[in-house]
């Protein structure tokens, strides 16, 4: 990536199918310092020559199969599977590290108010900033199994991704074909062990109809973030997890770097207000409520 150009504030695509090869591209591209934007293999060539072409991206990480669906920008598509004799012949050291707190860490596109998608650029020291204070918010022990189940395209899965490469976890990156069978699901769970897990309300809702629902809970914290959650959900979740398992809302949107808002689920229920409360703020966070004025 190097010897290609990249570093600070040079996005590089990662244009793979969902696996662990996407996690040490992810690393490859910071280590190189530069910013990484995930391409989704669903999504049509229109925007992905979009997003190649905003970013001015000069380098993709993909695999020979996927770099033919890949539209034309003039970006380079290195194939972690194909060119691997070439890369594998690099230097094996950890490189000079380029990157500073105010660069960029990666870019995510939004759908965008006017129809448009719209790159968020997030920081190194914003997303470091969530790092610590979710660490320290959702009480996350060291050593515990994190899985991820959410699209790297979106920044749902930064709060499972990032703290077991950063703090001393083992990441899960739970397979397609898992993901929407609730028994398959629950299998892996049950076979791994896995002890934390943020997940969209709807999507857990689905995984629930398991054979065993319970075992589609992880062992120590469930997040939930991405959506509204409801209070029939929660009672439904306190009902089926183990006394050990934690449980949290969380919410902020992409352009704060992910969810910025906890709030911890009291067990027993205190449902004192009408919709599942959203928490407060982490570190270095300003919460506005604002009325119709």
């Amino acid at each position: 990536l190097r010897g290609k150009g990249v570093g600070p504030e040079t996005f590089v695509g990662i244009y793979l199918e969902r696996s662990w090869e996407m996690v040490w591209a992810l690393l490859g591209i910071l280590k190189a310092g530069g910013a990484y934007v995930s391409l989704d293999p669903h999504a049509p060539p229109d925007r992905l020559a979009f997003m190649m072409a905003d970013t001015n991206m000069p380098v993709v990480l993909t695999q020979a199969a996927m770099a033919q669906k890949l539209p034309d920008t003039g970006a380079t598509a290195v194939s972690l599977d194909t060119d691997w004799p070439t890369i594998s012949a690099e230097s094996q050291e950890n490189p000079e590290h380029l990157a500073l707190p105010e660069n960029a860490a990666y870019v995510l596109f939004t759908s965008g108010s006017t129809g448009t998608p719209k790159g968020v650029v997030v920081e190194h020291r914003q997303l470091l900033n969530y790092l610590f204070s979710v660490r320290q918010r959702l009480q996350i022990p060291t050593g515990i199994r994190f899985a991820t189940v959410s699209t790297f395209a979106a920044d749902l899965g930064h709060t499972a991704v990032f703290p077991p490469l950063c703090f001393g976890g083992e990441l899960h990156v739970i397979a397609e074909d898992r993901i929407g069978n609730p028994d398959a699901f629950a299998d892996y769970f049950q076979q791994h062990q896995i002890d934390f897990l943020k997940i969209v309300p709807s999507h857990l809702s689905a995984l629930l109809n398991a054979k065993q629902p319970a075992a589609v809970l992880p062992k120590q914290r469930l997040i939930l973030g991405g959506e509204a959650s409801s209070w029939e959900l929660i009672e439904t979740l306190q009902a089926l997890k183990a006394e050990s398992c934690k449980l949290y809302n969380h919410y902020g949107p992409t352009e704060t770097a992910v969810g910025v808002l906890t709030y911890p689920v009291p067990e027993p229920i205190e449902r004192e207000t009408a919709v599942l409360p959203i928490g407060q703020p982490i570190h270095h966070t300003t919460v506005l409520i604002v009325d119709e004025q």
